[in-house]
């Protein structure tokens, strides 16, 4: 008796290590489940990896569909913001579009920068930078401001339009780093919004019909 209890042994710690080794093979199985579904928040579509802002950036770039957005006739303006890379000349303004949506109107002032200087928004007579009458179309004149630090070398064509909120958008020049753009609104001030996008760097205005 006491010759077989050795192999009896054995036969025993050899099928539990078996059963051991199955075991882990099935958890390890299990486990390689649960990181995949936890991995997948951390993937490309999530959204906590986007930096911040991005995703108000992206829907903001989108034209809304109506005038519903909020709007004054207050002063507005907005902090620098760099771009993504650096900048590969001077900050100036590059161009200015005009378009027009279900009650309202869309000014971009394009800048020559990924990033965005500090600037201003508020409604004020037809003058330039250094304080000469500017002829631009328009019952109301509002003007933005950008501190760019440069000197505008850069002809920018004006934009006019025969229909709409917005009547002319015309860049006036610079003066010690700082340069303007006017808008001319037909009807009157009406209520506006301003924010600023980066890579590339503009300025973006909606502005609603007046009254």
């Amino acid at each position: 008796m006491h010759q077989r209890c050795p192999s009896t042994r054995l036969h025993v710690l050899t099928v539990a290590v078996a059963g051991l080794l199955a075991a882990g093979c099935t958890g390890s199985g299990d486990s390689d489940g649960e990181s995949g579904g936890t991995a997948s928040p951390s993937g490309p579509t999530a959204t906590s990896s986007q930096p911040a802002g991005t995703v108000e950036g992206r829907e903001q770039e989108i034209p809304p569909p109506d005038a519903s957005f909020p709007a004054s006739t207050a002063e507005d303006s907005g902090d620098p913001q760099p771009g993504a890379s650096e900048a590969g000349e001077a900050m100036q303004v590059a161009g200015v579009q005009l378009t027009h949506h279900d009650g309202y109107d869309r000014v971009v002032v394009d800048l020559s920068t990924p990033g965005v200087p500090f600037w201003t928004a508020r409604y004020s007579e037809a003058s330039s930078p250094v304080g000469d009458p500017v002829e631009i179309a328009g019952d109301a004149y509002l003007r933005l401001g950008l501190f760019t630090e440069s000197h505008a070398d850069r002809k920018v064509e004006p934009v006019r339009s025969e229909s709409g909120v917005v009547a002319e958008v015309r860049a006036t020049g610079s003066m010690g780093g700082y340069q303007e753009v006017l808008i001319g609104v037909r009807g009157g001030a009406a209520p506006f919004r301003a924010f600023a996008l980066t890579d590339p760097g503009r300025l973006v205005v909606d502005i609603r019909a007046a009254g």
